[in-house]
């Protein structure tokens, strides 16, 4: 076999996502195709699994088919990532959830990376550690002056160390309009200024070390607060759909750190004996036709340590209409689950949150 520069290239490129997946995405405690708990495996069949009716079946049936028509065209010819997210992106606003927002290519905020856990030394059986940061306290009730000041603990990860996340920039970052979240919150407290003013103090709250107290949108002035999805898409012959799913690993993990940091604020304690409902999360990465549909959501050890896992719930192609439908039909269920259960349980625990900040 001729080995050229261009095959050395892609041989040190497929290495180096390789590595990048099995060194640093362990390092911050994000596993691919791992195995979900039972209660999580239940949890996520009962979202993607949801029966429509018979009048928006025929109409994601419809989706369904100018998707994989579309993508029919593009096999065909010289197609970049761009010309294979094009149809999906049609396909998506087809689905008209009025509630919830879709940002293409937006850069996600830093502040959202999970905590590497690298150049930590610790163990659950000292009570010792060499970061204060590192261990995960008890979320107690705290005083309104020090609630307006602190985060979740892993929410300000140590810089340094060998091993480094990739900022998220997906292709489209999916979540609640945040028009709709502050809309709905006010329904709750009956006052649209008080939603705004507790809106605004989340975001423009100093907490320590320079940060705001609940970084809630991955993307400035974006629309898309709290989100439930993203889409990571390759081209055909790009052979990336490897690297589409650590970037979709990362987005999720920094999407379940949202949630992680709201149930903080919220006093809302998760353990692996507890009975509230880990944060969920889904992703779509495609390579060509070829649509993958992942479900994330975390766990906590008994060191109190949290880890970001993902699991394909779907592998299809769509240039198979039959495969295209049951795609749609999933990604129609995730965001009927994302404007409605996931939406209202947000704003319970955003209730909470102000519910500690005005009782103290």
């Amino acid at each position: 076999m001729v080995e050229t520069e261009g095959t050395e290239t892609q041989r040190s490129h497929r290495t180096g996502i390789s590595t990048y997946r099995y060194y640093n995405l362990n390092r911050f405690n994000i596993f691919i195709h791992a195995k979900p708990p039972d209660e999580i495996a239940t949890a996520v069949r009962k979202i993607v699994r949801a029966k429509v009716s018979k009048d928006r079946l025929a109409d994601l049936s419809r989706i369904a088919e100018r998707l994989s028509r579309k993508c029919q065209e593009k096999v065909t010819l010289r197609s970049g990532e761009d010309d294979f997210f094009a149809p999906l992106t049609t396909a998506i606003e087809s689905l008209e959830f009025e509630r919830s927002c879709c940002s293409n290519k937006t850069r996600w905020q830093m502040d959202l990376e999970p905590m590497n856990r690298g150049p930590l030394k610790y163990s659950c059986e000292t009570s010792e550690v060499d970061d204060d940061l590192a261990r995960p306290q008890k979320r107690q009730r705290q005083p309104a002056t020090e609630l307006s000041n602190a985060m979740s603990p892993r929410a300000l990860p140590p810089r340094g160390g060998c091993y480094t996340l990739k900022i998220p920039f997906p292709d489209a970052s999916i979540g609640i309009h945040i028009q709709y979240l502050i809309e709905a919150f006010s329904s709750r407290v009956s006052s649209t200024n008080r939603a705004k003013k507790f809106f605004d103090f989340l975001q423009d709250q100093v907490a320590s070390g320079g940060h705001a107290a609940l970084v809630f949108m991955p993307g400035a002035s974006t629309g898309v607060a709290f989100p439930f999805a993203v889409v990571e898409c390759k081209s055909y012959s790009s052979g990336r759909l490897y690297e589409a799913e650590n970037q979709a690993a990362v987005a999720g993990a920094c999407a379940l750190k949202i949630q992680l940091d709201l149930d903080s604020l919220a006093n809302n304690e998760i353990t692996s004996s507890s009975n509230t409902q880990p944060p969920l999360f889904f992703s779509v990465t495609t390579q060509g036709s070829i649509y993958q549909l992942w479900s994330h959501w975390t766990t906590v050890d008994e060191c109190g340590e949290y880890s970001f896992k993902s699991k394909p719930v779907l592998s299809c192609d769509v240039l198979f209409e039959k495969q295209a439908t049951k795609f749609m039909v999933m990604l129609h269920n995730v965001f009927e689950w994302g404007t409605g259960p996931f939406m209202t349980s947000i704003v319970d625990r955003l209730l909470e949150v102000e519910k500690n900040i005005g009782s103290c």
